[in-house]
């Protein structure tokens, strides 16, 4: 009880206090020269499909139905190189779960549930945006984040549970994307594509071997909406195809 009314306060932070265009491609505008930004977003990953990057460890088991579900909620301080150019920082925290098969021919199948325990998630990114015509605006946003988790595999297999740790967790992300808008008065919706790649690697367990998942599916769209209150705004944004996720944040400059 005490990790969701956490969660949900932090949904409400995201929401209403001041950020630089959060979520996951980051909104369409830029701080402006000389400017600084900062704020939090919240994303939650309903799905990611992965795939086993390492298959050759396991002799006999074949993984399937790899899914990754969890939240990320993420500070990001900005500054404007230039009217157009943003260069920002990634601070925050992180947890997911990995849902698996595991399959040996002429025995039942094994559930695996692979949990990357909340911890600290980092990176770096540039944000460019290119006036088009009229109100008409595109960009690029390019990032890369790294985390580092305690993390724990658990399998059921007949009714039976089984758990260890792993000793090292390691989450490496790094997109490109592709966005075009209209700045419409206090609205500006806007989309585009995504290249995202991901790995995720579990080593050093005492009684499971060594993991690494990919992301199965790396290019994905994206839709998404920033509304200004006058000098701050609110954003909402949506991915499809590389995940299926929700983003939600604000953002000012100063």
């Amino acid at each position: 009880m005490k990790k969701l009314i956490g969660i949900f306060l932090l949904i409400l932070m995201s929401v209403f206090t001041p950020e630089v265009n959060a979520s996951t491609a980051g909104g369409i505008e830029t701080s402006g020269q000389g400017r600084f930004g900062l704020g939090i977003s919240t994303v939650f990953v309903i799905k990611r499909d992965l795939e086993h990057a390492n298959k050759e460890v396991l002799s006999l088991e074949t993984i399937s139905e790899i899914e990754m579900d969890g939240y990320q909620i993420l500070f990001k301080p900005s500054y404007g190189l230039s009217d157009d150019l943003d260069i920002y920082g990634i601070i925050g925290m992180q947890e997911f779960d990995v849902d698996s098969k595991g399959s040996v021919p002429g025995f039942a199948s094994s559930t695996y549930v692979d949990t990357l325990e909340r911890d600290v998630a980092y990176g770096v990114g540039l944000k460019f945006k290119y006036d088009l015509r009229e109100d008409w605006v595109a960009g690029v946003d390019a990032r890369y984040l790294l985390a580092g988790h305690e993390a724990k595999s658990t399998e059921n297999y007949l009714g039976n549970t089984f758990s260890a740790k792993y000793n090292s967790a390691e989450y490496e992300e790094w997109q490109v994307a592709l966005l075009a808008g209209r700045q419409m008065k206090n609205f500006s919706p806007y989309a585009g594509l995504k290249y995202s790649e991901l790995a995720i690697e579990l080593t050093e367990s005492p009684i499971w071997v060594d993991m690494r998942y990919e992301s199965d599916n790396d290019l994905g769209i994206f839709l998404g909406l920033d509304y200004d209150w006058g000098g701050w705004s609110s954003n909402l944004e949506i991915d499809l195809l590389t995940e299926t996720s929700i983003g939600l944040g604000t953002s000012c400059q100063f």
